[in-house]
């Protein structure tokens, strides 16, 4: 999955940020990321978040209609 930022912390990023990229992200206390991604077609998709050494502390299932 690939997915472009379109804010951090409530602000715009720098416009070398605002590329397309693989979806995948580390932050820390107190950040917050919006994306924006299309989803190539319709079905099932996971939304996971990982603790250190990728084990799985929260998992949601969104349908794309």
């Amino acid at each position: 999955m690939r997915w472009r930022a379109v804010a951090k912390d409530g602000a715009d990023p720098p416009p070398a940020q605002v590329i397309e990229q693989e979806a995948r992200q580390i932050i820390s206390v107190g950040e917050t990321y919006d994306y924006e991604f299309r989803p190539a077609a319709k079905g099932d998709l996971r939304l996971e978040v990982l603790r250190p050494f990728n084990r799985t502390w929260a998992m949601a299932k969104v349908q794309v209609r």
